[in-house]
């Protein structure tokens, strides 16, 4: 990983916003997804 980069994850295409987490994530990792998870809501 390169300094700076931040990272999210969720799945695309669902009828809900769907955010993939692990249990070695970084807890900035986890708000990153939930945040782009939130963004991502019309």
């Amino acid at each position: 990983m390169s300094d700076g980069v931040r990272q999210a994850g969720i799945l695309v295409g669902t009828t809900a916003p769907c955010v993939l987490a692990s249990r070695a994530d970084t807890v900035d990792t986890k708000l990153n997804s939930i945040a782009e998870a939130v963004m991502s809501v019309k």
